[in-house]
């Protein structure tokens, strides 16, 4: 008969390999979770009722505010109207209807008899890395990902022929800095030399430009 001491050894050596091998699947097990919880997480939409952003001009001392007020529907679409004004002056407003679907932002004009021509996409946040827009020159497209608030949201770099960074997109919040696809009549928000300042949603800060 083997001696105690082997046995109550050789016993402790084999738990301690299974222990081993068990907590490698369990890592194995995690890992796969946390990477199918991203794959699949769902799109964070930038247009939302409450919805409140704060913007400054290089060129402008007073800061600029839009927020997504009432709701509407058109042509069995929903849409929301987009209101951006002075800081300062509230009553100087313009104003448009806008909406979001696939990933896309679209805009138009507020009156009744804007007809569908007048939609126009001014954000595509489905753009990838490698794709090539024009926004007044080309610009090519690289696709990173930010984690703001414990949420993670992709950020989308638009990169002039010298590869310097010109633009900044980040899914949820909109526009970083610059401008949209197309020009609209919302200037404030979308002319050259616009930056991002904050974005609010129903007071909850959602970024902040420090």
């Amino acid at each position: 008969m083997k001696p105690a001491w082997r046995r109550i050894l050789r016993h402790a050596i084999k738990q301690i390999y299974e222990f081993m091998i068990m907590r490698k699947i369990i890592l194995i097990v995690l890992s796969v979770i946390c990477v199918s919880a991203f794959a699949q997480r769902e799109y964070v939409p930038m247009i939302k009722p409450g919805r409140v952003w704060v913007t400054e001009n290089d060129f402008s001392t007073a800061r600029n505010v839009i927020e997504v007020t009432n709701d509407t529907i058109i042509n069995g679409e929903q849409w929301y109207v987009l209101v951006a004004y002075p800081e300062n002056n509230p009553q100087d407003c313009q104003r448009r209807l806008t909406r979001e679907c696939e990933r896309k932002v679209y805009m138009r004009g507020i009156e009744k008899d804007a007809d569908e021509q007048d939609e126009r996409i001014v954000l595509d946040f489905s753009l990838s890395t490698g794709d090539v827009v024009n926004m007044g020159g080309n610009y090519s497209v690289e696709k990173g990902v930010e984690v703001i608030r414990g949420i993670r949201r992709d950020v989308l770099w638009f990169l002039d022929y010298a590869y310097s960074v010109e633009q900044v997109w980040m899914e949820g919040v909109g526009i970083v800095n610059n401008k949209t696809l197309v020009d609209t009549d919302v200037p404030m928000f979308l002319e050259n030399g616009t930056r991002l300042i904050a974005c609010y949603q129903d007071d909850e800060c959602l970024y902040y430009d420090n």
